[in-house]
């Protein structure tokens, strides 16, 4: 399950990156994909928003990680008690 969240948060991270990016800013560097891909979407979105925006969409991906985390753990309990 930690895997599954953190792809779900690596593709919504992306996800935003390319919607909130400057189109002047949308070329994604290799060093800023290995960024987002091993040390996460937070290093990744610090590395290539303005803080500001950053800060607030670092903010949505913790809530939807642990909606996430919490739909996967009742999935997880409910298949376990079948």
């Amino acid at each position: 399950s930690v895997f599954v969240t953190w792809l779900a948060e690596v593709c919504i991270g992306i996800a935003l990156l390319t919607v909130l990016t400057p189109p002047e800013n949308a070329a994604y560097s290799a060093i800023g994909i290995f960024a987002l891909l091993t040390l996460g979407p937070t290093a990744g979105l610090l590395a290539m928003l303005p803080l500001g925006r950053a800060l607030i969409v670092i903010a949505l991906l913790v809530a939807l990680r642990e909606l996430v985390a919490r739909g996967l753990w009742a999935w997880t309990v409910r298949a376990a008690r079948e």
